[in-house]
């Protein structure tokens, strides 16, 4: 424990320089397993700490016997990149909850997925609620075969196009 202990004050600056800028979602939204690598390369891109010819390890373990881990190079800058994302007007437009509510939104949904009607409309109509750009499940059909939709924004058109 004395070892450990030493080792971690030892790097702890180190660790808070490096890590830090890739933990805001992580920190703000809890564990989303697969999507917090991804959520703390949004993190990253959108800190200040994210520059041209800057690289990036970005490492993933599951719960098994698997795990990835692959080098990023920001080598075209990342401008573009932390303004489609826009991190922090997402992070500030979210819908807060008390555990009540999120509790009997989370009944409400389960029942609507274990209703056995055959074909199931889940959303008749677009959803308000959504962040935009946000993928749903809009019906699910005899055979249990979803079918998604996405809530319009203009911040994927703009993704889009930098993308090309």
């Amino acid at each position: 424990r004395d070892l450990e202990k030493a080792v971690m004050d030892l790097h702890k600056e180190k660790f808070t320089q490096s890590v830090s800028p890739g933990l805001l979602v992580s920190q703000e939204c809890g564990n989303m397993y697969t999507g917090s690598v991804y959520a703390s390369l949004c993190s990253l891109i959108s800190s200040q700490d994210a520059k041209l010819d800057k690289r990036a390890l970005v490492f993933s373990y599951g719960s098994g016997s698997a795990a990835s881990m692959f080098s990023l190079r920001f080598n075209r800058g990342v401008d573009k990149m932390r303004t489609a994302i826009n991190l922090q007007n997402r992070l500030s437009q979210r819908t807060k909850l008390t555990p009540e509510e999120y509790t009997q939104r989370l009944s409400e949904r389960e029942q609507k997925y274990k209703s056995g009607v055959p074909t199931q409309i889940i959303h008749n109509e677009k959803p308000t609620n959504m962040f935009p750009g946000t993928y749903y499940v809009k019906s699910i059909d005899p055979l249990g075969r979803r079918q998604y939709a996405r809530t319009f924004s203009t911040g994927i058109l703009r993704a889009a196009r930098y993308l090309r």
